[in-house]
Protein backbone atom coordinates (compact mmCIF):
# COMPACT_ATOMS: atom_id res chain seq x y z
CA UNK A 1 0.00 0.00 0.00
CA UNK A 2 0.99 3.74 -0.96
CA UNK A 3 -0.18 7.05 0.52
CA UNK A 4 0.87 10.11 -1.79
CA UNK A 5 1.88 12.83 0.78
CA UNK A 6 1.30 15.37 -1.51
CA UNK A 7 -0.73 15.84 -4.47
CA UNK A 8 -3.40 18.90 -5.96
CA UNK A 9 -7.21 18.09 -7.38
CA UNK A 10 -8.61 21.04 -8.67
CA UNK A 11 -6.85 24.63 -10.18
CA UNK A 12 -4.81 25.82 -7.97
CA UNK A 13 -3.88 28.91 -10.21
CA UNK A 14 -6.63 31.03 -11.06
CA UNK A 15 -9.81 31.95 -8.75
CA UNK A 16 -12.40 29.39 -8.78
CA UNK A 17 -10.31 26.97 -9.09
CA UNK A 18 -12.60 23.88 -7.38
CA UNK A 19 -15.42 24.18 -10.45
CA UNK A 20 -12.36 22.26 -12.34
CA UNK A 21 -12.94 19.27 -10.05
CA UNK A 22 -16.16 17.62 -11.30
CA UNK A 23 -15.99 18.09 -14.70
CA UNK A 24 -15.85 15.59 -17.23
CA UNK A 25 -14.33 14.39 -20.47
CA UNK A 26 -11.36 17.05 -19.99
CA UNK A 27 -8.13 14.57 -21.15
CA UNK A 28 -5.21 14.27 -19.28
CA UNK A 29 -2.19 15.91 -21.70
CA UNK A 30 0.33 13.01 -22.88
CA UNK A 31 3.61 13.64 -21.45
CA UNK A 32 5.46 15.83 -24.37
CA UNK A 33 9.08 15.41 -25.03
CA UNK A 34 10.84 17.51 -22.21
CA UNK A 35 8.45 15.65 -19.34
CA UNK A 36 9.03 12.86 -20.86
CA UNK A 37 12.52 12.81 -20.79
CA UNK A 38 12.70 13.93 -17.21
CA UNK A 39 9.81 10.94 -16.06
CA UNK A 40 11.97 8.58 -18.01
CA UNK A 41 14.92 9.58 -16.43
CA UNK A 42 13.53 9.99 -12.67
CA UNK A 43 13.65 13.36 -12.55
CA UNK A 44 17.64 13.73 -12.87
CA UNK A 45 18.47 16.61 -14.64
CA UNK A 46 20.32 14.98 -17.78
CA UNK A 47 22.75 17.11 -20.10
CA UNK A 48 19.55 16.68 -22.92
CA UNK A 49 16.85 18.68 -20.24
CA UNK A 50 19.98 21.53 -19.09
CA UNK A 51 19.92 22.36 -22.34
CA UNK A 52 16.31 22.69 -23.45
CA UNK A 53 15.53 24.40 -19.79
CA UNK A 54 18.19 27.00 -20.67
CA UNK A 55 17.06 27.33 -24.63
CA UNK A 56 13.21 27.63 -23.56
CA UNK A 57 13.13 28.47 -19.92
CA UNK A 58 9.21 28.99 -20.10
CA UNK A 59 8.67 25.55 -21.86
CA UNK A 60 8.25 23.63 -18.36
CA UNK A 61 6.05 26.04 -16.75
CA UNK A 62 3.60 25.35 -19.76
CA UNK A 63 3.55 21.58 -19.49
CA UNK A 64 3.23 21.98 -15.94
CA UNK A 65 -0.08 24.23 -16.64
CA UNK A 66 -1.44 21.24 -19.18
CA UNK A 67 -1.96 19.34 -16.63
CA UNK A 68 -2.57 21.88 -13.67
CA UNK A 69 -6.38 22.52 -16.32
CA UNK A 70 -6.61 18.71 -16.37
CA UNK A 71 -6.62 18.05 -12.45
CA UNK A 72 -10.26 16.35 -12.43
CA UNK A 73 -11.74 14.07 -10.31
CA UNK A 74 -11.53 11.36 -13.44
CA UNK A 75 -8.05 12.31 -14.00
CA UNK A 76 -7.12 11.60 -10.61
CA UNK A 77 -9.27 8.61 -10.13
CA UNK A 78 -7.56 7.07 -13.83
CA UNK A 79 -4.29 8.26 -12.09
CA UNK A 80 -4.20 5.86 -9.51
CA UNK A 81 -5.23 2.74 -11.30
CA UNK A 82 -3.06 0.01 -10.56
CA UNK A 83 -0.39 2.14 -8.54
CA UNK A 84 -1.15 0.88 -4.69
CA UNK A 85 -1.87 4.22 -3.93
CA UNK A 86 -4.81 3.83 -1.51
CA UNK A 87 -4.86 7.56 0.27
CA UNK A 88 -3.51 10.99 -1.64
CA UNK A 89 -3.21 14.15 0.69
CA UNK A 90 -5.18 16.70 -1.51
CA UNK A 91 -4.18 20.22 -1.29
CA UNK A 92 -5.66 23.46 -1.83
CA UNK A 93 -4.18 26.96 -2.46
CA UNK A 94 -6.62 29.54 -1.21
CA UNK A 95 -8.44 31.62 -2.18
CA UNK A 96 -7.74 29.96 -5.79
CA UNK A 97 -9.47 26.51 -4.41
CA UNK A 98 -10.68 26.03 -1.11
CA UNK A 99 -11.27 23.69 1.63
CA UNK A 100 -14.97 22.97 0.78
CA UNK A 101 -13.70 22.07 -2.84
CA UNK A 102 -11.38 19.76 -1.62
CA UNK A 103 -14.12 18.09 0.79
CA UNK A 104 -16.42 17.45 -1.59
CA UNK A 105 -13.58 15.52 -3.45
CA UNK A 106 -13.23 13.30 -0.54
CA UNK A 107 -17.09 12.87 -0.41
CA UNK A 108 -16.97 11.54 -4.06
CA UNK A 109 -14.02 9.66 -3.50
CA UNK A 110 -12.63 8.89 -0.09
CA UNK A 111 -8.99 8.28 -1.07
CA UNK A 112 -8.85 11.74 -1.17
CA UNK A 113 -7.34 13.37 2.60
CA UNK A 114 -8.39 16.67 2.43
CA UNK A 115 -6.06 19.28 3.66
CA UNK A 116 -7.25 23.12 4.09
CA UNK A 117 -5.15 26.01 3.30
CA UNK A 118 -5.68 29.97 4.55
CA UNK A 119 -6.98 32.25 2.31
CA UNK A 120 -4.29 35.33 3.33
CA UNK A 121 -7.06 37.66 1.52
CA UNK A 122 -9.39 37.31 4.19
CA UNK A 123 -9.63 40.13 7.33
CA UNK A 124 -11.09 36.62 9.28
CA UNK A 125 -8.87 34.29 7.76
CA UNK A 126 -7.75 33.42 11.03
CA UNK A 127 -10.99 32.37 12.54
CA UNK A 128 -12.38 30.76 9.53
CA UNK A 129 -8.90 28.47 9.81
CA UNK A 130 -10.02 27.70 12.82
CA UNK A 131 -13.61 26.61 12.00
CA UNK A 132 -12.37 24.26 9.43
CA UNK A 133 -9.21 22.93 10.97
CA UNK A 134 -11.32 20.18 13.00
CA UNK A 135 -11.97 18.25 10.05
CA UNK A 136 -9.02 18.86 7.99
CA UNK A 137 -6.31 16.59 7.70
CA UNK A 138 -3.45 19.40 7.86
CA UNK A 139 -2.67 22.91 6.46
CA UNK A 140 -1.39 23.81 3.05
CA UNK A 141 1.07 26.92 2.50
CA UNK A 142 2.35 28.16 -1.12
CA UNK A 143 4.25 30.92 -0.64
CA UNK A 144 4.82 31.84 -4.52
CA UNK A 145 1.28 31.18 -5.76
CA UNK A 146 -0.77 32.59 -2.33
CA UNK A 147 1.97 35.95 -2.25
CA UNK A 148 3.24 35.46 1.28
CA UNK A 149 6.54 35.12 2.33
CA UNK A 150 7.38 31.78 4.16
CA UNK A 151 8.25 33.44 7.45
CA UNK A 152 6.02 36.38 7.28
CA UNK A 153 3.83 37.46 10.47
CA UNK A 154 0.47 36.06 8.25
CA UNK A 155 1.90 32.62 7.75
CA UNK A 156 3.14 32.57 11.37
CA UNK A 157 -0.47 33.53 12.05
CA UNK A 158 -1.84 30.87 10.37
CA UNK A 159 0.29 27.90 11.76
CA UNK A 160 -0.31 29.65 15.52
CA UNK A 161 -3.74 28.77 14.69
CA UNK A 162 -3.21 24.92 14.34
CA UNK A 163 -0.93 25.02 17.12
CA UNK A 164 -3.55 23.52 19.60
CA UNK A 165 -4.00 20.40 16.36
CA UNK A 166 -1.92 17.26 16.12
CA UNK A 167 -2.00 18.12 12.54
CA UNK A 168 0.99 18.49 9.65
CA UNK A 169 1.79 21.56 7.83
CA UNK A 170 2.65 21.20 3.96
CA UNK A 171 4.48 23.95 3.08
CA UNK A 172 5.91 24.46 -0.81
CA UNK A 173 9.48 24.93 -0.80
CA UNK A 174 11.95 26.03 -3.25
CA UNK A 175 11.75 28.68 -6.42
CA UNK A 176 9.62 27.58 -9.17
CA UNK A 177 7.48 29.51 -11.86
CA UNK A 178 4.00 28.92 -12.35
CA UNK A 179 2.41 32.06 -14.85
CA UNK A 180 3.52 33.53 -18.06
CA UNK A 181 6.24 36.17 -18.06
CA UNK A 182 2.81 39.06 -18.71
CA UNK A 183 1.30 37.65 -16.07
CA UNK A 184 3.85 39.54 -14.12
CA UNK A 185 3.72 37.24 -11.01
CA UNK A 186 6.84 34.81 -11.06
CA UNK A 187 8.72 37.27 -8.72
CA UNK A 188 7.24 35.70 -5.89
CA UNK A 189 9.73 32.72 -6.31
CA UNK A 190 11.68 33.54 -3.19
CA UNK A 191 8.99 33.19 -1.14
CA UNK A 192 9.61 29.72 -0.30
CA UNK A 193 13.48 30.06 -0.09
CA UNK A 194 14.84 27.61 2.58
CA UNK A 195 16.25 29.92 4.71
CA UNK A 196 12.57 31.50 5.59
CA UNK A 197 11.29 28.39 5.84
CA UNK A 198 14.15 27.18 8.81
CA UNK A 199 12.75 30.45 10.36
CA UNK A 200 9.20 29.06 10.32
CA UNK A 201 9.90 25.07 11.19
CA UNK A 202 12.35 26.82 14.39
CA UNK A 203 9.17 29.02 15.38
CA UNK A 204 6.84 26.11 15.58
CA UNK A 205 8.85 23.02 17.11
CA UNK A 206 5.26 21.78 18.26
CA UNK A 207 4.14 21.81 15.05
CA UNK A 208 5.30 19.08 12.09
CA UNK A 209 6.44 20.02 8.45
CA UNK A 210 6.43 18.64 5.42
CA UNK A 211 8.40 20.67 3.11
CA UNK A 212 7.32 20.15 -0.10
CA UNK A 213 9.26 18.57 -2.99
CA UNK A 214 12.43 18.46 -0.11
CA UNK A 215 13.28 22.02 -1.91
CA UNK A 216 13.52 21.18 -5.14
CA UNK A 217 16.49 22.48 -6.68
CA UNK A 218 17.24 23.73 -3.54
CA UNK A 219 17.73 20.38 -1.86
CA UNK A 220 21.44 21.19 -0.66
CA UNK A 221 19.80 23.80 1.30
CA UNK A 222 17.03 21.67 2.81
CA UNK A 223 20.08 19.28 3.76
CA UNK A 224 22.26 21.64 4.99
CA UNK A 225 19.72 23.30 6.96
CA UNK A 226 16.73 21.63 8.22
CA UNK A 227 17.89 17.95 9.54
CA UNK A 228 18.53 19.17 13.16
CA UNK A 229 14.66 20.17 13.37
CA UNK A 230 13.02 16.91 14.42
CA UNK A 231 9.72 18.46 13.45
CA UNK A 232 10.71 18.55 9.60
CA UNK A 233 9.79 15.84 7.19
CA UNK A 234 10.20 16.14 3.18
CA UNK A 235 8.44 14.51 0.64
CA UNK A 236 9.84 13.06 -2.82
CA UNK A 237 8.48 14.77 -5.58
CA UNK A 238 10.48 15.75 -8.23
CA UNK A 239 13.73 14.18 -6.15
CA UNK A 240 15.43 11.58 -8.33
CA UNK A 241 17.00 7.96 -6.61
CA UNK A 242 20.31 9.39 -5.10
CA UNK A 243 18.77 12.47 -3.48
CA UNK A 244 16.36 10.86 -1.90
CA UNK A 245 19.37 8.27 -0.39
CA UNK A 246 20.97 11.56 0.56
CA UNK A 247 17.38 12.47 2.51
CA UNK A 248 17.37 9.36 3.78
CA UNK A 249 20.49 9.73 5.16
CA UNK A 250 20.15 13.20 6.46
CA UNK A 251 16.83 12.98 8.44
CA UNK A 252 16.38 9.23 8.70
CA UNK A 253 13.88 6.89 7.21
CA UNK A 254 11.41 7.86 9.77
CA UNK A 255 10.89 11.84 8.62
CA UNK A 256 10.73 11.22 4.56
CA UNK A 257 7.34 10.86 3.07
CA UNK A 258 6.61 9.89 -0.72
CA UNK A 259 4.77 11.95 -3.06
CA UNK A 260 4.09 12.69 -6.60
CA UNK A 261 2.82 16.39 -6.64
CA UNK A 262 0.02 15.10 -8.86
CA UNK A 263 -1.47 16.61 -11.77
CA UNK A 264 2.33 18.44 -12.13
CA UNK A 265 4.01 15.18 -11.43
CA UNK A 266 3.32 11.73 -12.99
CA UNK A 267 2.82 9.12 -9.72
CA UNK A 268 4.72 6.00 -11.14
CA UNK A 269 7.95 8.02 -12.08
CA UNK A 270 7.76 9.24 -8.33
CA UNK A 271 6.91 5.59 -7.10
CA UNK A 272 10.05 4.11 -9.05
CA UNK A 273 12.31 6.57 -7.68
CA UNK A 274 11.76 5.72 -4.23
CA UNK A 275 11.59 1.70 -5.06
CA UNK A 276 15.03 3.07 -6.37
CA UNK A 277 16.43 4.80 -3.77
CA UNK A 278 15.73 2.13 -1.77
CA UNK A 279 17.26 -0.72 -3.60
CA UNK A 280 16.88 -4.28 -1.90
CA UNK A 281 15.93 -2.14 1.97
CA UNK A 282 11.86 -3.32 1.94
CA UNK A 283 11.66 -2.42 5.40
CA UNK A 284 12.77 1.48 4.10
CA UNK A 285 10.28 1.24 0.84
CA UNK A 286 7.25 0.49 3.27
CA UNK A 287 8.52 3.32 5.26
CA UNK A 288 8.80 5.40 2.79
CA UNK A 289 5.88 4.83 0.54
CA UNK A 290 3.01 4.19 3.48
CA UNK A 291 4.12 3.76 7.09
CA UNK A 292 5.30 7.12 7.88
CA UNK A 293 2.86 9.04 6.28
CA UNK A 294 0.46 6.87 7.85
CA UNK A 295 1.95 7.77 11.23
CA UNK A 296 2.32 11.36 10.43
CA UNK A 297 -1.72 11.62 9.46
CA UNK A 298 -3.09 9.27 11.77
CA UNK A 299 -6.63 8.21 11.49
CA UNK A 300 -6.64 10.04 8.11
CA UNK A 301 -4.84 7.94 6.19
CA UNK A 302 -6.66 4.49 7.37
Amino acid sequence: MIIDAHSHIGNILYPAGGKLIFRAGIPFPASRCLERAYEKALFRETAFLRMVNQAFPMLSVKCERRRNLAATLQNFQESLRETGIVKCVCAPVAPYNTFGDILAAQAADPRVIAFTSPDFSAVDMAEKLSEEMDAAAGLKIHPIIQEVEADSRSVMEAVEVICAYAKPVLLHAGEARYYTKRERKNCFSGYASIDKIERLISAFPGVNFIVGHAGLGEIASVLDLLPQYKNAYVDTSFQPPEAIRALISAFGGDRVLFASDWPYGLRWPAILAVREACGADAAMQRAILYENAAELLGACSV
